[in-house]
């Protein structure tokens, strides 16, 4: 049999968007049972893609096609699998692909150059736009190279390896402005598995491994130690920054932590931490042996400061923040004993023209809601 189509639209339900004007010709043997596609070409929105090759359809069907041509992301985002991570994605990929076995174990490899991507994720807020690079597929594997793309207006590039199969497996380098991580990884239906992560930004080097969980009904599980220059986290494209900017932290702190909840909920997770600084600056505010212990439970926060040294005088205090909805309910108490004010007076640059004198020790007690200052009391 032989048929020569001329612009014919097909439909189906994973095609978002109907294949138009499709142009070819086809033969069929009825005696084998297979279909030869000379060559067919057709368009999606604006878009050019064309195929040949055989379909044979027994004993089981099987595929041995050239699929070329440029398709539209939101195109393969309805391949993706309902529950994954990704929600939502935009913009093109020129594709030469070769699809070829049997529909159950079929197998694709060429390799697709993505330009002007843009994905939104199910649970995150930081969406990736400007995303350009090529996934280049292989039997076994699937190799990322040169993958470039923003997050949070800054730009970031990946390279890495992902083994598909019962358990994928992920290698890779995400590098940024100030640094690189180095991710080995693999995914399971509840979880993404974290076997090694290294974060290495200028004076930094953090040690990452646990689990962050696929859905609600497993919690994420994370441990991080190493060394980090605080000022180096306003760097970071996934990292909350704003905050730590207006602080104007500054020095090298040793820091071990420990994190068990969702990541979507951070105020009612589990966390365990311990910060150890030999010199610091706050607000241009210099402390020297600073140790600093983290805990929160059932969205109770304790930040406790057992010795801290500020101008030579000590410093040991205690804060607590209770997280609700609505409000932050916090209790500090500090000890403050023999400062130096005019030692400290050196140290702030705006402070060294106002020939600030003498000791001062003080213990301070205040509590109220963090968010309204007509509250705090002490």
């Amino acid at each position: 049999l032989h048929a020569d189509l001329r612009d014919v639209t097909l439909a189906s339900p994973h095609l978002t968007t109907p294949l138009t004007h499709l142009t070819g010709s086809l033969e069929y043997d009825l005696l084998a049972q297979r279909l030869s596609i000379r060559q067919l070409e057709g368009h999606l929105l604006e878009d050019t893609v064309s195929s040949r090759g055989e379909i044979a359809f027994a004993p089981v069907a099987r595929l041995s096609l050239e699929v070329t041509g440029t398709l539209p992301l939101a195109l393969l985002g309805a391949w993706l699998p309902p529950h994954g991570f990704i929600q939502h994605m935009e913009g093109h990929a020129a594709v030469a692909l070769h699809l070829k076995g049997a529909l159950t174990t079929l197998q694709t490899t060429g390799q697709l150059d993505v330009r002007e991507g843009q994905i939104r994720f199910t649970d995150s807020p930081h969406a990736v736009d400007r995303l350009a690079g090529s996934v280049l597929l292989e039997e076994g594997r699937v190799h990322l190279r040169g993958i470039s793309f923003h997050v949070n207006g800054q730009p970031v590039t990946v390279t890495g390896i992902l083994t598909p199969g019962q358990v994928p497996r992920l290698v890779a380098t995400v590098g940024f402005s100030q640094g690189q991580l180095l991710l080995t990884s693999h995914l399971t239906p509840e979880e993404i598995v974290i076997d090694q992560a290294k974060l290495s930004l200028g004076q930094s080097q953090l040690h990452v491994s646990g689990t962050l969980s696929r859905s609600d009904a497993h919690p994420s599980a994370l441990k991080a130690s190493g060394i980090i220059e605080l000022s180096e986290l306003t760097d970071l494209p996934f990292f909350p920054s704003e905050a730590l900017k207006t602080w104007k932290a500054q020095g090298l702190a040793d820091v071990e932590f420990r994190f068990q909840g969702s990541v979507q909920d951070l105020a009612g997770a589990a966390i365990q931490g311990r910060v150890s600084v030999d010199r610091l600056s706050v607000h241009e505010i210099p402390l020297e042996q600073l140790l600093c212990t983290i805990e929160q439970t059932h969205h109770l926060l304790r930040i406790r400061i057992p010795l801290a040294l500020i101008a030579g005088g000590k410093l040991v205090s205690d804060l607590t923040i209770e997280h609700s909805p609505k409000s932050r309910r916090y209790a500090l108490q500090a000890d403050l004993t023999g400062l130096e004010l005019a030692r400290l007076a050196q140290a702030i640059p705006a402070w060294r023209t106002r020939s600030i004198t003498g000791n001062a020790s003080a213990h301070a007690l205040l509590s109220g809601t963090w968010e309204e200052r007509s509250t705090w009391g002490g």
